[in-house]
């Protein structure tokens, strides 16, 4: 949300001018899952394997998602490729910049 005009609040004290950032609305019916894998694993994971993922907030529960891309290149240092899955939320338990553990046994 942008302010249009300059504007202020007395009530808390602060003034805002136009451009200034209001809010960040996030859409969280899924939730982007990165993960790096190894070189050597690579070749079995491709767009739309499904992956499953567990948090420490609910570590009981499996969320369901599918990798939707790769990264360009390759980390030299570490001999890893950044993959990014999306991940159905649809009861928004999940929140952006959360830990999760991917299920090995799936990517």
């Amino acid at each position: 949300m942008l302010v249009p005009d300059s504007f202020a609040c007395a009530r808390w004290r602060f003034k805002v001018q136009p451009g200034d950032v209001l809010a960040t609305l996030d859409n969280t019916a899924s939730v982007a899952l990165r993960f790096n894998l190894n070189e050597a694993d690579i070749g079995r994971v491709q767009l739309g394997t499904p992956v499953e993922v567990t948090t420490p907030a609910y570590p009981d529960r499996r969320f369901s998602g599918k990798v939707a891309s790769f990264a360009s290149r390759l980390d030299i240092e570490q001999r890893t490729l950044e993959a990014k899955a999306s991940v159905a939320n649809g009861d928004g338990l999940l929140r952006p910049a959360w830990q999760a553990q991917l299920d090995e046994q799936q990517a």
